[in-house]
């Protein structure tokens, strides 16, 4: 039996997957148990290998959610063991990490390895092991972690740089609902937050603190929220445990003497002398500075405040937004002077090299992947002309600003309906017909139709104008002649066409293209549909075990075989083909599982994730491997369909960010990526054809 302490999350989580067995989805495990999705996903990291210890495991299934597996008698030994091993203190990998964190952070002197193995009841091996992922953290933020031997560990770094690591190291492992918590004295934390939050930021301090600023709340003009009220007693607490310790913060003279001339420098050295006769401390004038910069930086602002330089920018960046989204519509004044208000102190704290944090920021990467992709692009215009990057967790509340404005304009938003034709009517179609209603929500796609039945179903459907893949004569409604994928040009004369549609003579019967000319598209019929089958079959895995090649092979062969002989088939010709030497990306720790197969009758393109790494021998090397791509093609397979392969294979071993993406990403967001790289194989081909036509 093992002894492993687990923290009163993971045992509640344990509990509910055992009490209720059945699927749950992350968000309903979080509601349930009033957490975060980002707790529960950071918690169930931990609950693998201790479940396998007891041949238990999480069971994690597409468009369900995940559930507990285990036998009546290893769930009984599991429970029992957890209800023994309470007092038992084992800490996992990110607990070892968040400690030594802490302790280099807050020592003044080079500490020993051998501190932390007595502490963390693990060997100089895994401290080491520790140490190197330590040391990938501090980089992050400018630290440097130094192991000298004979001397020790101690982190070089400025103490600007190390007060910053501080905060992020807080915000990392204590959600704001336990801050609040901390502040407000409530006994409501796990033993691990209490862990975590040993030497980072003194309880006591936070205590103190907030019953000053509430007794100085009438002499501050300055208005908080409660993020930034938060903040800043964070970063007034640590202030005060560095300046015990006698390092002190310095801010650039010439910059403190313009912070001086400010209203909110007064206020902050109002707060200093506060807490100089509440703590004993001296602050220095820099101390004082870096307390302007917070205020300022996150101060609520009224209407009246805000620069017309920040309203323009704002008015520049929902106008990006809205023409990414193929909206036709103009921001309104609130949804401008409200993005405006959170910009103006945004803004400055990004100027300022002050962080932003969003606690929501992986939810609505995850949630909103469009309306957060469409702020991307739509402050890149504003970065080059600011001279500024804005971070990921700033471009969140920007998108959802966009989200916000969009659903209050819907109702000013004019819908058209509109009917898609192609050749046949069938694949090249229905593609172009997802791609338009995913691009543009004011266009509601009728009906879609081969060239063919066109007039029958105009007959009993009376829509605004027609899209079509196909040169057409038809005189009585508008065209918009565009290619199958919807390239960025296509996209451009859609939007150039709904500005001035109301102006359009109608009937008008023209087909009105720039995108595409007369060209023989049977030629490039092939590619569509390899391209439609590619991204049909499509498929991730995150899966908890395979010990071997072998293993992962036969893995693969179950979930792609549609019954026994299909199965078989395709394990003896991948086993086939990798008797011929294994395609091992090593620098990426990834292998290339490709074939063609009587055991498919239809393009598979897959990724498996795999949880704990397999290792490969190949070449006289031994290659450890952690994520496998799938390849099979039937093995009648046409030259237009081995093409596809072809360019899906060269993106592999060419574009590292394919690979990242294959690695870290949600279906839906590899899934975009491949319709991007199918847009250029596809503007590639096409031009070909031209090329040949000429």
């Amino acid at each position: 039996m093992i002894s492993i302490k687990l923290t009163q999350r993971q045992r509640e989580i344990i509990e509910l997957l055992i009490k209720e067995d059945k699927f749950f989805t992350i968000s309903e495990i979080a509601k349930k148990l009033n957490i975060s999705n980002r707790t529960v996903s950071r918690e169930l990291r931990d609950l693998y290998s201790y479940l396998a210890f007891f041949s238990c495991s999480i069971e994690s299934r597409a468009g369900k959610g995940i559930r507990f597996e285990g036998k009546k008698e290893d769930i009984k030994l599991l429970l029992d063991n957890i209800k023994k091993s309470g007092e038992i203190k084992n800490y996992t990998q990110n607990q070892r990490i968040v400690y030594i964190l802490t302790e280099l952070l807050n020592s003044n002197e080079p500490l020993k390895i051998s501190n932390f193995t007595s502490s963390l009841n693990v060997t100089e091996g895994t401290i080491s092991h520790d140490l190197d992922r330590v040391s990938e953290r501090l980089k992050k933020h400018g630290c440097e972690l130094v192991r000298k031997p004979g001397v020790g560990l101690y982190v070089n770094a400025s103490e600007s740089d190390k007060r910053r690591a501080i905060v992020d190291l807080i915000y990392e492992n204590i959600e704001e609902t336990e801050l609040i918590d901390i502040i407000r004295n409530k006994d409501r934390l796990s033993v691990e937050t209490r862990e975590n939050l040993v030497n980072l930021v003194s309880k006591n301090t936070l205590y103190e603190l907030e019953g000053l600023l509430i007794n100085n709340e009438n002499k501050l003009k300055t208005t908080l929220n409660d993020r930034a009220y938060i903040g800043l007693l964070i970063h007034l607490a640590i202030a005060i445990d560095r300046i015990n310790k006698g390092e002190n913060i310095i801010i650039d003279k010439d910059y403190l003497n313009i912070l001086k001339k400010c209203d909110e420098y007064t206020e902050a050295e109002r707060l200093a002398k506060s807490i100089e006769e509440k703590f004993d401390i001296l602050m220095p004038e820099d101390e004082i500075g870096y307390i302007t910069m917070h205020i300022i930086g996150n101060q609520g602002i009224k209407l009246t405040q805000i620069n017309d330089d920040i309203i323009k920018i704002s008015s520049e960046i929902l106008s990006n937004a809205y023409d990414e989204l193929g909206l036709n519509i103009k921001a309104d004044r609130q949804s401008i002077m409200w993005l405006a208000t959170h910009l103006q102190p945004a803004l400055y704290r990004l100027k300022m090299n002050m962080e932003i944090r969003n606690p929501l920021l992986e939810e609505i990467k995850t949630n909103y992947t469009q309306i957060y992709n469409v702020a991307v692009k739509a402050v890149d215009p504003i970065e080059k002309k600011l001279g500024i990057v804005i971070p990921d967790s700033e471009i969140a509340y920007i998108a959802m600003h966009i989200g916000a404005s969009v659903e209050r304009n819907k109702k000013n938003l004019k819908k058209y309906d509109v009917i898609v034709v192609c050749a046949t009517g069938m694949g090249t179609a229905t593609l172009l017909s997802t791609r338009l209603q995913n691009e543009y929500q004011n266009l509601n796609v009728v009906d879609v139709v081969s060239s063919f039945n066109l007039e029958k179903v105009l007959e009993i459907n009376n829509v605004d104008f027609i899209i079509s893949t196909v040169p057409i004569d038809y005189g009585k409604k508008p065209i918009v002649l565009v290619n199958p994928l919807l390239l960025n040009n296509d996209k451009k004369l859609i939007d150039d066409f709904l500005k001035n549609f109301d102006n359009v003579s109608k009937p008008k019967g023209e087909n009105i293209s720039k995108s595409i000319e007369k060209i023989d598209l049977n030629s490039l019929k092939g590619y569509l549909d390899a391209i439609i089958e590619i991204l049909k079959n499509f498929v991730v895995y995150d899966i908890l075990e395979v010990d071997s090649l072998n293993s992962l092979i036969e893995y693969i062969s179950d979930i792609v075989g549609r019954n026994d002989v299909e199965t078989l088939d395709i394990r003896k010709d991948l086993f086939k083909r990798e008797r011929l030497g294994s395609t091992v990306l090593d620098q990426y720790n990834a292998v290339l599982l490709h074939a063609k197969t009587t055991g498919v009758d239809r393009l598979i393109f897959g990724v498996i994730r795999l949880k704990n790494p397999i290792y490969i021998e190949n070449n006289g090397n031994r290659d450890k491997i952690d994520l496998a791509l799938i390849m099979l093609a039937p093995k009648d397979a046409n030259k237009n369909e081995l093409r596809v392969m072809s360019f899906l294979s060269s993106k592999i071993i060419e574009d590292e960010n394919f690979l990242f993406t294959l690695r870290n990403a949600e279906k839906n967001l590899i899934r975009e990526l491949l319709e991007d790289y199918f847009n250029e194989f596809y503007e590639k081909v096409h031009n070909e054809i031209r090329k040949l036509e000429v």
